[in-house]
């Protein structure tokens, strides 16, 4: 008797013949349509290229099954010869896949995919989350830092690690990008796997616990010395502030106090430029040198410190309504910022000389109640 052919040799023929009726569009599937009904006039109306469809076997086993039982096709129900995407398309224009499961129905393709959480920060929410996310207590240090440096030197240094921090930032839009992934730890995993995804959670946490600490210790100094209270104490009270508030998991709902931290930010530096002008007007001018070889470094790590607002990019671009949008908006904002903190920093600099100290406020006038305001705020 003759050996008949190999189990893996019939799927692959059959393989073959599914592909070949699709790449020669024998059974097009815009065949129905030509039928108002949706019906057919062949009893396997597509062929094997229908049976790779959605539901294709289903209704290929019911027509048969009817068939043999003498049910003709006039009598079969519709949805045994329609394709599914035919339903599934009205389904979809009536919202059903976008209100139920929060996925959308490509019409081409018949594919369901997740649609992407969009948030609720309109254009003016987005700079000013930025604006804060950037300018804060590191820009206070920027003139005692630069009086290690230099104005020269602390001034050039500052702008190449600002267009530094530009391309890596370009560079990161482009990973959103491709990887579609809106977290750096989502990037890291689509790069290097569960390993990429561990070193970003590190280097975040180490990151922000860092600037987050010296965020404590200068305003747990600061209003030691303003009100006499003890460190402890004011730490302590910073702990009970800041620990509800990191349970808080969007941005947009931080909207408010963002809003009022940026009107305290932009008081705070307006009356600290002012003093510099005061003194400029009425002082003699001190001599600054553009370079000091012996202590330009400790610049360095102060100058990447003050662009410290990168980690809380993604964020800001997930929270927002158009999240495309997000590079239009931000080319602009840290191109300000950038000149800014060189403005701020040489302005404090060139004032107060070598007499400039590590935070700038201490050197404004003493015992005034708007340089009280001005730190406070």
């Amino acid at each position: 008797m003759e050996e008949g052919p190999r189990p893996d040799c019939t799927v692959a023929d059959l393989h073959r013949h599914l592909l070949s009726e699709v790449a020669t569009d024998k059974f097009p599937i815009s065949r129905l349509k030509s039928d108002p009904s949706g019906r057919s006039s062949t009893t396997n109306p597509g062929g094997g290229a229908k049976l790779k469809q959605p539901g294709g076997f289903r209704r290929a086993f019911l027509r048969d099954e009817a068939e043999k039982r003498g049910v003709g096709l006039a009598d079969m129900p519709i949805s045994w010869l329609r394709d599914l995407k035919v339903d599934l398309r009205r389904l979809s224009r009536l919202g059903y896949f976008h209100n139920v499961f929060g996925m959308t129905f490509n019409e081409d393709s018949g594919q369901c995919q997740e649609l992407q959480a969009g948030g609720t920060l309109g254009t003016v929410s987005t700079v000013l989350l930025l604006l804060k996310s950037f300018v804060g207590t590191g820009i206070l240090f920027l003139p005692g830092a630069m009086s290690q440096g230099g104005w020269c030197f602390s001034g050039v240094l500052l702008f190449c690690v600002g267009l530094a921090s530009a391309v890596c930032i370009r560079l990161l839009m482009e990973c959103v990008d491709k990887t579609g992934s809106s977290s750096f730890a989502g990037i890291g995993r689509r790069a290097i796997g569960s390993a990429g995804d561990y070193a970003v959670q590190v280097s975040l946490v180490l990151s922000q616990f860092g600037t987050c600490i010296a965020y404590m210790i200068f305003i747990a100094r600061l209003l030691s010395k303003l009100f006499g209270w003890s460190l402890a104490q004011v730490l302590l009270g910073q702990v009970i502030v800041l620990v509800p508030m990191n349970w808080i998991r969007k941005l947009e709902k931080l909207e408010f106090p963002t809003l009022v931290a940026d009107a305290l930010i932009i008081f705070g530096l307006g009356a600290a430029i002012m003093y510099f002008g005061e003194a400029l007007h009425d002082g003699d001018r001190p001599e600054v040198p553009d370079f000091k070889p012996a202590t330009c470094g400790l610049f360095i790590g102060t100058a990447v410190f003050t662009f410290e607002g990168i980690p809380y990019l993604l964020p800001i671009r997930a929270s927002m309504q158009k999240p495309e949008q997000f590079a239009r908006i931000f080319q602009p904002v840290f191109a300000f910022v950038l000149l800014f903190f060189l403005f701020f920093g040489l302005c404090g600099y060139l004032t107060y000389g070598d007499a400039v100290q590590p935070v700038v406020l201490e050197n404004l006038p003493q015992n005034n109640a708007l340089v009280t305001y001005v730190k406070v705020s």
